[in-house]
């Protein structure tokens, strides 16, 4: 459900409650809500993906091997939520698959390519009408372009060096502010579940402020004396703060974002940072 949320404050979508529960309905996933993604099924975390990616009502969906790792009666049930949310509602995909079975059931047109170069492109029709199949096709390419030997790679790597690559996309993710508030609070959110991380960032500091204090008062009225409990009292906070970021906070981040949702987008640098500034606060 965190997962949802933030997608819908991403791109915001108004969906109520109500709304957002018939979509767990449609897609199976009622009863896996209030469960951490990691622990739901091969099939729950691939209806979860195609949720995610068709949430927004894209004009494009990418699915790269979808089908990867699921057994036969997941398979099936994968793709006819595909069927529903996708094809049928005239969604444009691209499907990236090894499975030709899939290329022949969603696909109107198919590429084929070899060593990153797009090397023919058909209609799946024309493809079936002339080979019988998807895969007959694809097993005649495979044939016509076996790989090379080492020394024709090495040649036509060298060949290609400085050259640009027309079919090369250029990576355009946004990462707009309204994107790094949301991953934040999602963030801040699962700091929070843990013991560690609040008590060594707030408690902590507090509890060191409030002994060390007696000592200032302890030092008495030399201004110098106190300046240089004050100094320790900072420099040992700090410290502490530092080994308990260390031990505590990015290891906790990766763990729970070790899908690397987070760290794709905010940067593990801007983490510790980030992180850094909060314990010395």
């Amino acid at each position: 459900m965190d997962m949802l949320e933030y997608y819908l404050e991403t791109f915001n979508i108004e969906m109520n409650i109500g709304q957002l529960n018939e979509l767990l309905n449609t897609y199976q996933l009622s009863a896996a809500k209030n469960k951490n993604i990691m622990f739901l099924s091969g099939g729950q975390q691939q209806r979860l993906n195609i949720l995610l990616s068709v949430i927004h009502k894209p004009d494009l969906v990418f699915l790269d091997e979808v089908s990867t790792g699921l057994d036969i009666e997941v398979w099936e049930e994968i793709f006819e939520f595909l069927e529903e949310n996708i094809v049928k509602k005239n969604v444009a995909m691209i499907l990236v698959s090894h499975n030709m079975s899939e290329i022949e059931r969603f696909c109107t047109r198919i590429i084929y390519m070899h060593n990153g170069d797009i090397i023919e492109e058909h209609t799946v029709k024309d493809v079936v009408k002339e080979y019988g199949s998807v895969h007959d096709y694809t097993f005649q390419q495979f044939k016509k372009y076996k790989k090379p030997s080492v020394a024709a790679e090495k040649e036509l790597l060298s060949n290609k060096k400085g050259q640009t690559d027309p079919n090369k996309v250029v990576n355009a993710l946004s990462t707009s502010p309204k994107k790094q508030r949301s991953l934040l609070k999602l963030m801040f959110k699962y700091y929070l579940k843990g013991f560690f991380v609040p008590f060594f960032l707030i408690i902590y500091p507090i509890l060191i402020l409030g002994i060390q204090g007696f000592s200032i008062q302890n030092a008495g009225s030399d201004f110098m004396a106190r300046l240089a409990l004050v100094r320790q009292m900072i420099a040992g906070i700090a410290i502490v703060n530092i080994i308990s970021v260390g031990i505590f906070v990015i290891p906790q981040t990766i763990i729970e974002f070790k899908t690397s949702v987070l760290l794709k987008r905010i940067g593990a640098t801007i983490i510790f940072i980030l992180c850094f500034l909060w314990a010395l606060l």
